[in-house]
């Protein structure tokens, strides 16, 4: 289970994951930014901060609760403390194809999708490089797992809203039950050991 910052880290490592992946041989000069909803509008976004001319972006369009709604336990530490449970959320991404030919997105496309397909699971060493100041935020044994998610054509036109005339080729994906900790004790009242009743006897 992760700290509050773990969005921000499997937004950035997915892109990460394809700049890693690509090399130069393929595709030269590729970028694979991560980008927020001002860049994709136009409207209010950092001056170092654009829409490749040639490349794939990743764009976190979209948080929600994880619709399984199981049950989740409290997190307990090694020590025996025990925090509230955490929040389960799930994180949908938009990977979308830049260059000034159809040619050259569909090759760009088909490669981000395979390349996703085949590395699913975001491990938490790879996770964990792209915090802020060498932080943990996901510890030894979580991992999350990024899959695809069908969007429509209503739905696609809904997430290009904001910029309908730079609307790009586009796939949907979905990193699942991203678990963000509590830092809230819950107090620890003690296991009952026994207790003793007495037949005949109303209490008052």
């Amino acid at each position: 289970m992760a700290r509050f910052s773990a969005l921000s880290l499997v937004s950035r490592a997915v892109a990460a994951l394809l700049d890693e992946a690509s090399t130069d041989d393929e595709f030269p000069k590729a970028q694979f930014p991560l980008l927020g909803t001002a860049v994709i509008s136009g409207v209010g976004a950092d001056e170092n901060e654009a829409p490749p001319g040639l490349g794939v972006s990743v764009f976190p369009y979209r948080v929600a609760h994880n619709a399984q709604r199981r049950p989740v336990l409290p997190r307990v530490t090694a020590d025996g403390q025990r925090f509230r449970p955490p929040v389960l959320l799930d994180l949908h991404l938009l990977i979308s194809a830049w260059a000034s030919s159809a040619f050259e997105q569909m090759r760009l496309l088909g490669w981000a999708a395979r390349m996703l397909e085949d590395t699913p699971i975001l491990t938490p060493g790879f996770l964990n490089r792209w915090a802020v100041g060498g932080e943990t935020v996901f510890g030894s044994s979580e991992s999350v797992e990024v899959v695809a998610e069908p969007l429509s054509i209503q739905e696609l036109l809904a997430i290009w809203e904001v910029n309908k005339h730079r609307m790009q080729p586009s796939l949907g994906y979905v990193a699942r039950m991203i678990a963000i900790d509590s830092e809230v004790p819950v107090p620890d009242v003690g296991i009952v050991r026994s207790r003793t009743f007495k037949p005949g006897v109303l209490s008052e």
